[in-house]
């Protein structure tokens, strides 16, 4: 019969096995996250990763609880927690269209990730097998855990096959780009032509004026060539208007209506929701704020066909702004996005280069404004809400990196935070909400009825470093996120 000192000392042996070896395949998980293998075999081998990670853990959990009776059998407490092993992901996802592909350098990434584990669960499970024979109890636990380490060195052949002939497959060309319209190629044409006719004209005014040619260019280019630009715009745009809605433009494009309408109830939900911003984009405030004499020449089509025109374009932009506002509970609105007239810019990182063209190639979605809007969240008295007012919580969240009630976010350049409940792979990354561009910081978290509980930097898009998820949360805690027993993780390894 072993002493109890024998027994609390082999528990705390099992307890450090389980939290060494017991999560193991966190990095593996998440290059399958990253489409480092894509199609049936990619499920399959998934699907046996799940089931090894989830025998791994019960023989942790068994023996645990085997040395834990033996070492408590007295009435005195062992004194040792039991080992917490997060749960395996769910089930990879098939890509839409039934896509079969990869990355051949993750997949070398993943041969090595199963070596290593692999033998590590075999050492492993021959010490515990060891320790549980030596207090006389059963070893099978043990066992297993080798076993699992077996099965897993035994997928590298047929891996590395697989990563063969990715090798040798020809990549899938990219999309090409929609067919431009004759009216694209007119706008082209004309706004060309008005660049070279303005420079022609400072030219010959330097040439009759002497010292005047630096006004004359600068008069040409910022003035007088954006506001012919702006005109020629606006009425090649009318033009394509009175096409796209006459029985010619109805006969080519017999989908257009339809599109339209769809278009116009998108608008209308974003407006609901976003007066600011769509009176912003019905005035095209962008052009008017970087070229005020283009934006200007594209108001003279209106007046010169009627006030009605250009009366209709100013009703709209203050109808924009009459739409009740979403409140949080308290009856305070929530506030629009953060731009760049709220501060400074926050430093970001960049996707890697393999995902570009994800969206056209793999049918990665990316969101549009509207659609990223509505994945907007907010921080209203230390809570995290949606752009509805609603308090934001992931209960029923999925990510593919750490299990069930994660949802993944990142924050763009100017703090606004973006979450999703949904985390599918080759469908929603990452990626998805800023179309690919660059992020302040990535990952994924959990959040209780508004209430932050754990936030990480698991992103195979993006790969933050521990420095990234610290920019987001300096921002959070500067708009009130309190971090007090927050649980910031980072990656096990790289």
């Amino acid at each position: 019969m072993p002493s109890r000192d024998e027994a609390v000392q082999a528990l705390r042996l099992i307890a450090r096995l389980a939290e060494e070896h017991g999560d193991a395949l966190d990095r593996a998980f998440r290059l399958f996250g990253d489409g480092a293998l894509l199609g049936p075999r990619a499920a399959r081998l998934h699907a046996g990763l799940v089931n090894r990670c989830g025998e791994v853990g019960q023989a942790f959990t068994r023996s645990f609880h085997q040395v834990e009776r033996l070492a408590t059998a007295r009435g005195d407490p062992a004194g040792v927690p039991a080992p917490h092993l997060r749960r395996p992901p769910g089930p990879l996802r098939a890509p839409p269209g039934g896509f079969v592909g990869g990355d051949p350098d993750l997949m070398q990434v993943i041969d090595t990730e199963l070596t290593e584990v692999g033998e590590s669960w075999q050492r492993a499970g021959q010490v515990m097998a060891a320790t549980l024979v030596r207090l006389g109890l059963d070893g099978s636990p043990g066992q297993d855990i080798g076993r699992a380490g077996g099965w897993l060195v035994e997928q590298r052949p047929d891996l590395r096959r697989r990563r063969e002939e990715l090798l040798k497959t020809t990549p899938a060309p990219t999309p090409e780009p929609p067919p431009r319209s004759v009216f694209d190629t007119a706008t082209d044409a004309v706004t060309d032509t008005l660049s070279r006719v303005g420079e022609v004209w400072a030219d010959q005014v330097a040439g009759l004026v002497p010292g005047a040619g630096g006004l004359a260019h600068g008069y040409a280019g910022r003035v007088a060539v954006p506001f012919a630009q702006g005109v020629a715009e606006a009425a090649i745009g009318a033009a394509r208007f009175g096409w796209d809605h006459s029985l010619g433009g109805l006969i080519t494009n017999p989908t257009g209506p339809v599109e339209r309408a769809r278009a116009a109830y998108d608008s209308g939900e974003f407006a609901a929701g976003h007066p600011v911003e769509f009176a912003k984009s019905v005035l095209d405030w962008e052009t008017l704020t970087e070229d005020p004499a283009r934006w200007f020449g594209r108001l003279v089509p209106d007046l010169l066909l009627g006030g009605g025109a250009a009366a209709t374009r100013a009703g709209r932009a203050v109808d924009a702004l009459t739409p009740a506002r979403a409140t949080f509970p308290d009856g305070t609105p929530v506030p629009p996005p953060r731009t760049a007239a709220d501060g400074p810019p926050l430093a970001t990182i960049p996707m890697g280069r393999k995902f570009v063209g994800e969206d056209h190639r793999d049918g990665v979605l990316y969101l549009d404004a509207a659609e990223r809007e509505s994945k907007r969240l907010v921080v209203h008295d230390g809570k995290l809400y949606d752009v509805h007012g609603r308090l934001f919580d992931t209960t029923e969240a999925r990510s593919h990196f750490s299990g069930e009630g994660r949802a993944i976010f990142v924050m763009d350049q100017y703090g606004n935070l973006y979450a999703h409940k949904e985390h599918e792979v080759g469908v929603f990354h990452h990626s998805s909400f800023l179309g690919g561009a660059e992020v302040a910081g990535a990952g994924d978290f959990e959040v209780k009825n508004g209430v932050l509980k754990v936030i990480s930097r698991h992103s195979g898009h993006y790969h933050p470093a521990p420095e990234d998820l610290q920019r987001v949360v300096d921002r959070l805690r500067s708009s009130g996120v309190d971090f007090d027993g927050v649980i910031k993780e980072g990656y096990d390894r790289g």
